[in-house]
């Protein structure tokens, strides 16, 4: 199901965008490296996501389907 997901530029600054050809429902989480959570939000179409709150770093992107499926992706952010 994650397989229709693209999500660029990464490595990104001020935000990046996940491309979500099927129009599933996930939710996004960000995680930086201590397991503190970032952001959570629901995404369902093709979303810009705005990080340029978050300092450079690297950091965990988790997303989750509403069947429980999750995928987890590096996000790095200059």
């Amino acid at each position: 199901v994650f397989n229709s997901l693209k999500i660029y530029p990464n490595p990104c600054d001020t935000y990046f965008i996940i491309e979500n050809t099927e129009n599933e429902e996930f939710t996004l989480q960000i995680f930086d490296l201590s397991a503190k959570r970032l952001l959570e939000k629901r995404i369902n179409s093709t979303s810009s996501i705005d990080i340029s709150y978050i300092k450079a770093g690297i950091y965990l992107l988790l997303l989750k389907d509403k069947s429980g499926n999750s995928y987890m992706n590096k996000l790095i952010i200059y």
